[in-house]
């Protein structure tokens, strides 16, 4: 769904690589 190899970008919005990947483990969880 989400580009894995770019996750600096969330939902259009630059976030920091560490805080966006607990983000996408929480909603696929």
């Amino acid at each position: 769904m989400l580009p894995k190899m770019k996750p600096g970008k969330q939902r259009g919005k630059p976030v920091n690589v560490p805080y966006s990947l607990p983000i996408i483990f929480q909603v696929q969880d």
